[in-house]
């Protein structure tokens, strides 16, 4: 039986998926841009949550 899940990797006999490759494409051409070769595309910024300092998530002491 196939169940939901949210983490991981997804094993197609074992949990429910949507193919998104159309999606996955279009988002890769985005960033890379449409001539790669010619230095196209954009930069993206990957933010941590607002509290990951403060727990020691970001991998620095907190001093708690």
């Amino acid at each position: 039986m196939r169940k939901f899940s949210s983490y991981g990797a997804v094993d197609k006999d074992l949990h429910f998926y949507v193919p998104r490759e159309e999606l996955i494409q279009k988002a890769y051409t985005q960033l890379v841009g449409e001539t790669p070769e010619k230095k196209g595309g954009h930069y993206i910024t990957v933010w941590p949550p607002a509290n990951a300092a403060r727990h020691g998530s970001c991998g620095r002491y907190s001093g708690a």
